[in-house]
């Protein structure tokens, strides 16, 4: 089988590498491992364009903080919002006027079964003090049974399907509102005081997706106990659709095979 060449970070969570799966069901080919500063082309589909090479094959990618300086040279068949296109157009490059990020479309590659066993599930920004370690338990704020601590740094399938009992998503994470959204589940944008996630991708993603008159801002919460997220009420997901950025990445025809 044909491989295709594909930029990933180590550190991404398990969440943020099912785009490896994702274009291996896409394009029909492995996905192999390619460093950003090489001399071959490759596809790149995270969040921080920075360091990457004028030969990066970009789609549904965007920036990661406020001021970053993507490639102008790459190739961008899609971008996550309207500030990864001005960004990137300040450099001197074109960026289309098609936003959308790959983790929307995890429901294609894991369909998954909605059913209503919480009433909140929270799924914080692995950055954030919060996060328990790996292979912990979350735990749960006093009284909150109708609450779900998604651990972010679980295998993909079981946080989206963790996701999926909740009647509505609590996220500081850029990839939970993201996949939140995929999936029509309705999603609020929380914040911890004293975080230290930079909101520009989150901004970013929401101004994609919502008019400038819904003006969607952040629940601030002084903590996780069951009071502040008694406050938070995720919104309805904007109707989406997808199939225009779908169709603007053909990974077979573009090269980097």
């Amino acid at each position: 089988m044909l491989g295709i060449r594909l930029h990933w970070r180590p550190q991404d969570t398990a969440l943020e590498q099912a785009v490896v799966e994702l274009v291996h069901w896409l394009s029909y080919q492995t996905p192999k491992w390619t460093p950003a500063n090489g001399d071959r082309s490759y596809w790149y589909l995270g969040t921080g364009l920075e360091g990457l090479s004028r030969r990066a094959l970009i789609w549904g990618a965007g920036i990661s903080h406020e001021g970053d300086q993507p490639p102008p040279l790459a190739l961008y068949f899609a971008v996550r919002g309207p500030r990864t296109q001005v960004a990137i157009m300040e450099q001197g490059g074109k960026a289309p006027d098609l936003y959308g990020s790959p983790l929307m479309l995890l429901p294609r590659l894991h369909p998954g079964e909605r059913s209503s066993q919480y009433r909140l599930g929270v799924l914080l920004d692995p950055r954030d003090d919060e996060v328990p370690a790996e292979g912990e338990s979350p735990i749960l704020p006093m009284g909150s049974i109708d609450i779900q601590l998604i651990n972010p740094k679980d295998p993909w399938r079981t946080i989206v399907d963790q996701m999926l009992v909740c009647d509505g998503i609590a996220s500081s994470w850029l990839s939970g509102l993201e996949v939140a959204y995929g999936y029509g589940l309705p999603a609020a944008w929380i914040r911890l005081r004293g975080s230290q996630v930079p909101p520009e991708p989150i901004l970013d993603f929401l101004e994609a997706h919502h008019p400038p008159e819904e003006s969607i801002t952040a629940y601030d919460l002084e903590d996780l106990s069951y009071k502040s997220l008694a406050q938070v009420t995720p919104w309805e997901p904007p109707e989406l659709n997808l199939r225009p950025f779908l169709e603007s990445c053909n990974f077979n025809d573009r090269g980097a095979i």
